[in-house]
């Protein structure tokens, strides 16, 4: 199993802190019977600290599968083609460029679609990232201040 070998020193430091509570609270057993106020004080201290330590193990687990799952994704997940976009192993759709490289998030584009004047584009449906195919082209190509009149009607 992938990450199973890693996963037991985790485990055994777990359970090795278990056992060591276990063992604690037997001693708290046998503190209770004391009326040393000192003693009981230490082993509370102690059991305070092994708590953390366990938390902070089961934190970094936690944290150390994350990781791993991020790693299999970018394993599994290729920058390929002329447009520069991500493509998963066995999938012919493009993943969304900023969604994947800013979040990790496996976004597929939407199929193309036209976009003006013989454009083609791909508008991200979560984070409105767009790249052009195919530019739309210009209608007439501006060339001096009295095109940009006659297109818009005013002048600047």
């Amino acid at each position: 199993m992938p990450g199973m070998t890693d996963q037991l020193p985790a485990t055994l430091i777990v359970n090795t802190l278990n056992g060591a509570l276990g063992l604690l609270n037997q001693a708290r057993e046998f503190a209770k019977h004391s009326k040393d106020i000192e003693l009981k004080q230490k082993l509370s201290e102690i059991q305070d600290a092994l708590m953390e330590v366990k938390d902070e193990v089961n934190k970094l687990s936690d944290d150390n599968e994350e990781l791993r799952k991020r790693l299999l994704q970018k394993e599994n997940v290729k920058l390929k083609g002329e447009f520069g976009y991500f493509y998963k192993d066995g999938d012919d759709s493009p993943l969304c460029p900023k969604c994947f490289q800013k979040d990790g998030k496996e976004v597929f584009l939407p199929p193309l679609e036209e976009w003006g004047n013989d454009g083609l584009r791909r508008k991200c449906t979560v984070c409105d990232y767009v790249k052009f195919e195919r530019r739309p082209k210009a209608d007439k190509v501006l060339s001096s201040r009295s095109d940009w009149q006659d297109i818009s009607g005013y002048t600047r």
